[in-house]
C-alpha cells in the first residue's frame, strides 16, 4: 500500500511477488532463504519510510528496525550479504546528500535583529538527518559483530562458495527459466520446447535488460535531482523506493562480477541469486509508477508493460504446485520410497542396510529419524556401489539396476528415482 495505493497495482504488485514459483519454493525450504529475503525487504520497506518523511519528524524507529532487519536477514542465509550492504550503503549515501540539501537549505545563524524570524524546523531536520548515521549503523554493526562471533565465517574458504555458474548470463538465463519454465516434467504445459525456449530467451535478453536500462535511467534522474544543493524538497515515495531497489540490483550485479574476477566467486544459480526475483520485479514494477506519472509517450508504454506484467501473474498462477521443489525435483519421492521400505519390512526383524545416491542422504534419514525406524541402519554418503537390502537409486545412479541386473520395486516417473532389491 505504501508504493502502490490503487487497488489494481496494488493486487499486481502483490501477485508478481508472491506468486514466482522460485521464490515459493525457498520460501518453504527451511534453510532460511524465505526468512533472510523477508528480512531484507522489511528492511528495505523501513528505509524507505525514513527518507520519505519529514526530516525532523520521522522516528528513530525506522533505522532501527531496519538495521536490525538488515543483520537478521544476514544471518538467515549469507547469499544475503551483498544485497543487504548494498542497500546499506545507498541509504548512506543518500542520507549525506538530503544532508548537505537540507543544511544549504537552512537559513543562516540569526543575528539580533533577525532573531524573531528564525526558523528552527530545518536546522532540526539537518541535525536529525546526521544523527541518523548513528542510528542506524551502531545497531548494524553490533548485531553482525554477533554473528561472526557466533558462526565461525572466518574459517570458511573460497571453495566453500562452490554453488553457482560460470557467467552472468547464464545466471540470468538460469533465474529466468526457474521462473518461468518451472516444474518442468513430460506431462506438464510448460514443457512446449520451441515455444518456451523462445519465451524465456526474450524474457532474459529483451524484457530483463529493458528493465534494467529503463530503472538505471530513472536512477540516475533521482541521483542528480537529490544532489541539487538547495532543494530541500521531500523525498518522493516512489523515488526512494526505485533508487535503493534499483541501485541495490545494480550494485550486487557489479559487485558479484568483481568478486568473480577477484576471488574466482561464481556467479548466482537458482537460491543463491534468490533476491534477484524480487528486486527485479519491484525495479520494473515502480519503473513503471513513476513513467505513469511523468505523461506522455511514457504513459502510452506503460499499458503494454502492466499487461506484460498480468502474463508474468498468469503464467506463475498456472505453475503453481506442491509436489516438488523444481532444484531438488529428485527428491519428490523419498518419502514414498522410504514408506515402501517399511511397509516390506514391518515387522522387522534385523538391521537393514540402504545403500542411496548420496544426494538422497538427508531426507532418507529424516524419515527414519521422523518415524522411529530404528531397524533401519543409518544412510551414509558412500553412494549405492555395494552390498545393500535396499537400494535407491537417483541422477547418475539409475544404470546400476541395470548394471547389477537389481530387481525394480519402485519407480516415479514424477522424480526419476528407483527402488530396488537384488
Amino acid at each position: 500500500m505504501l508504493l502502490f495505493p490503487e487497488t489494481t497495482s496494488f493486487l499486481l504488485s502483490v501477485l508478481l511477488l508472491s506468486l514466482n514459483p522460485l521464490v515459493l519454493d525457498f520460501l518453504v525450504a527451511a534453510r532460511g532463504y524465505g526468512m533472510a529475503l523477508a528480512l531484507a525487504l522489511y528492511g528495505l520497506y523501513r528505509l524507505i519510510l525514513f527518507l520519505t518523511e519529514t526530516a525532523g519528524r520521522a522516528s528513530h524507529r525506522n533505522l532501527y528496525w531496519a538495521s536490525a532487519s538488515l543483520g537478521l536477514s544476514i544471518a538467515a542465509n549469507l547469499t544475503l550479504l551483498i544485497p543487504a550492504a548494498m542497500l546499506a550503503l545507498l541509504f548512506l549515501i543518500a542520507l549525506a546528500a538530503l544532508d548537505r540539501s537540507t543544511r544549504s537549505a537552512t537559513p543562516p545563524a540569526p543575528t539580533r535583529k533577525t532573531k524573531k524570524k528564525r526558523e528552527p524546523v530545518q536546522s532540526k531536520g539537518a541535525r536529525y538527518l546526521r544523527t541518523g548515521y548513528l542510528h542506524f549503523l551502531l545497531p548494524l554493526a553490533a548485531m553482525l559483530y554477533a554473528f561472526f562471533l557466533i558462526v565461525p565465517i572466518q574459517m570458511a574458504q573460497v571453495g566453500n562458495f562452490y554453488a553457482g555458474l560460470p557467467s552472468p548470463i547464464r545466471s540470468v538465463e538460469n533465474l529466468v527459466n526457474l521462473s518461468f519454465s518451472h516444474n518442468i516434467d513430460p506431462d506438464h504445459w510448460n514443457q512446449i520446447p520451441a515455444l518456451f525456449n523462445a519465451w524465456n530467451r526474450a524474457i532474459a535478453f529483451a524484457v530483463v535488460p529493458l528493465t534494467v536500462l529503463t530503472g538505471s535511467w530513472l536512477w540516475f534522474g533521482i541521483c542528480r535531482k537529490w544532489s541539487g544543493r538547495g532543494t530541500g524538497r521531500k523525498v518522493e515515495t516512489a523515488e526512494a523506493a526505485l533508487y535503493l531497489t534499483n541501485g541495490t540490483l545494480l550494485g550486487s550485479g557489479a559487485a558479484l562480477i568483481a568478486a568473480h574476477y577477484l576471488a574466482d566467486l561464481p556467479y548466482p544459480v537458482d537460491r543463491t541469486g534468490l533476491y534477484f526475483v524480487p528486486l527485479m520485479a519491484l525495479a520494473g514494477l515502480i519503473s513503471t509508477k513513476l513513467m505513469s506519472a511523468a505523461g506522455g509517450p511514457a504513459k502510452a508504454a506503460t499499458f503494454a508493460v502492466t499487461a506484460l506484467l498480468a502474463i508474468f501473474v498468469l503464467q506463475f498462477a498456472a505453475q503453481f504446485n506442491t509436489s516438488r521443489f523444481t532444484v531438488w525435483w529428485y527428491d519428490a519421492d523419498t518419502r514414498n520410497i522410504v514408506a515402501a521400505i517399511a511397509a516390506r519390512e514391518k515387522p522387522a526383524h534385523q538391521a537393514v542396510r540402504v545403500g542411496a545416491t548420496w544426494q538422497l542422504e538427508p531426507s532418507i534419514n529424516f524419515y527414519r529419524k521422523t518415524w522411529a525406524l530404528d531397524w533401519m541402519a543409518p544412510v551414509d554418503r558412500s553412494g549405492p556401489q555395494g552390498d545393500y537390502d535396499y537400494y535407491v537409486l537417483a541422477l547418475g545412479d539409475t544404470g546400476l539396476a541395470k548394471a547389477q541386473h537389481l530387481q525394480k520395486l519402485y519407480e516415479s516417473h514424477r522424480s526419476e528415482t528407483i527402488l530396488a532389491v537384488r
